[in-house]
């Protein structure tokens, strides 16, 4: 977007153009209060994931908040480049590095930070020992253990024992400890939550415990995110906490109460077909339908129907009904990463007014 186009500081929400991609700023701060004050009681620290907003401003804001690990985690090298570049100096890669155009821009991030990646290939191993011997550069790498996913990472037991050996003996890289992810699960009730979070934590442990008693120190045990926060957090030998969403939360998290959303999308009435009917200029190309539809924050009365890709179909009830084009109707997503991934800006609010125009550096980095 060009920057003459961008609002000034001061512009009220009412007059920002939209699609908009918000923040509500005394929500996410009281969002970060919540979860960091959480941690500086707690001996584990919270890492945090800056999937959920791929923004080195706010990553900064959190590390600032304090009780971190030192620094941040990423999905992708893409990610880890903006973190870097942007002044975080310890970025953890919770994922595989497989490709050599992607293995040397993670080396040469390490020529700048403290960086750090999962593994759980000895291909990978070898891959990953070659290049930073070519590069002169050392690279922390923690073993992936699936602990209940089924997505990535090294079957807990044996295997474990035999990868971290390798990691160690390889020149280049330096064993750092293990991850696991054990969320993802979607359970809405607490205490089901937390005995599933606890029997695919053990399995961590478990192979922790392998790995120490092969001799080998082990340094972190990363594991959690938001929907297991202060459940993973809690249990002993689990250093640190990859927590993303819970700046700005989502329609998908309310099942998780301790935050509430910050984030949503500003949508402008376009048509009024119908008395019960209206045309909002949000598309799913402009917030996505990941987990399903987005919510309608206001007003009440209005429920998304359905989605194109320019355009948002709304069923009007009650006061919804006076709808007028031109009126602005604002949207939470049901997956908030997916509109980060789409916007190039957010647009920060307080107390109704525009405090600032945020780039997103990140956004659209898939690789």
């Amino acid at each position: 977007m060009p920057l003459d186009f961008l609002p000034l500081p001061g512009t009220p929400v009412e007059e920002l153009d939209t699609p908009a991609l918000l923040i509500n700023l005394p929500v996410m701060e009281r969002n970060l209060k919540t979860l960091h004050s959480f941690f500086a009681q707690r001996t584990s620290k919270v890492r945090p994931h800056v999937k959920a907003h791929k923004s080195p401003v706010l990553a900064h804001r959190q590390l600032d908040a304090g009780a971190t690990a030192g620094g941040v985690c990423c999905a992708k090298v893409g990610e880890a480049e903006v973190m870097v570049h942007g002044g975080i100096k310890d970025v953890f890669i919770a994922n595989e590095i497989v490709t050599r155009p992607k293995i040397a821009r993670l080396l040469s991030l390490a020529r700048d930070a403290n960086m750090m990646v999962a593994v759980d290939d000895p291909r990978n191993v070898a891959e990953l020992s070659e290049a930073a011997q070519s590069s002169g550069v050392s690279l922390r790498a923690v073993i992936d253990v699936n602990v209940g996913l089924d997505r990535c990472g090294v079957e807990p037991g044996p295997g474990v024992v035999d990868l971290a050996k390798l990691v160690t003996n390889a020149p280049g890289l330096h064993f750092a400890g293990l991850m696991g992810y054990e969320g993802g699960m979607w359970i809405e009730d607490f205490e089901e939550r937390s005995i599933e979070t606890k029997a695919r934590i053990q399995k961590l442990l478990d192979s922790r415990e392998l790995v120490e008693r092969a001799g080998l120190p082990i340094e972190v045990v990363s594991a959690g995110g938001t929907g297991t926060w202060n459940i993973t957090s809690e249990i002993a030998g689990v250093t640190e906490v990859q927590a993303g969403a819970y700046p700005f939360m989502d329609a998908h998290y309310r099942y998780v109460p301790d935050f509430d959303i910050s984030l949503m999308v500003l949508s402008t009435v376009i048509s009024r077909p119908a008395k019960d009917r209206a045309i909002v200029d949000c598309g799913h190309k402009a917030i996505g339908v990941t987990l399903g539809l987005p919510e309608v924050a206001w007003p009440e009365g209005a429920k998304v129907a359905k989605l194109s890709a320019e355009h948002g179909s709304l069923t009007l009830e009650g006061d919804a009904q006076q709808l007028a084009p031109g009126d602005k109707v604002w949207l939470i997503p049901s997956h908030g990463g997916t509109p980060v991934n789409i916007h190039s800006h957010f647009y920060t609010i307080r107390d109704g007014i525009l405090e600032a125009v945020l780039e997103i550096p990140a956004s659209a980095r898939f690789t």
